[in-house]
């Protein structure tokens, strides 16, 4: 009986102010980009942030994760990477945010991916 609870030392869980967070980044890409004609044909520069949008009932992936730019959709994160990242996203564990590698004009870019640098934030549970 000599544990800590004996000792009078209480386990308790930290509150949400107290959480360690953390980040990290990690390159990825844009796919499906020829799906998408965005509705100006602006070019897209590097550094450019990215918006990233959980599609849950994306009927081709329920993972899916859209990535916009200027509200417009340029195409999804590949299948993969959001097998990962969606159900951290769904838990509210994890935000995310995308930067463009590559400058390029919307349009022209084909079948190719478009290399992005991605964001997390997370918070320990």
């Amino acid at each position: 009986a000599g544990g800590a609870a004996a000792a009078g030392v209480e386990r308790s869980r930290p509150s949400q102010e107290n959480r360690a967070s953390f980040s990290g980044a990690f390159s990825s890409e844009v796919v499906g980009c020829s799906f998408y004609n965005a509705s100006s044909s602006s070019s897209v520069h590097a550094n450019r942030i990215l918006q990233l949008v959980r599609e849950p009932k994306n009927i081709h992936d329920p993972n899916a994760i859209q990535v916009a730019c200027q509200g417009d959709k340029i195409g999804h994160l590949p299948r993969t990477t959001a097998s990962w990242l969606a159900p951290l996203l769904d838990k509210n564990c994890i935000t995310l945010q995308a930067k463009i590698s590559t400058s390029f004009v919307r349009g022209t870019i084909g079948l190719r991916p478009v290399p992005v640098l991605v964001q997390v934030d997370a918070c320990a549970l």
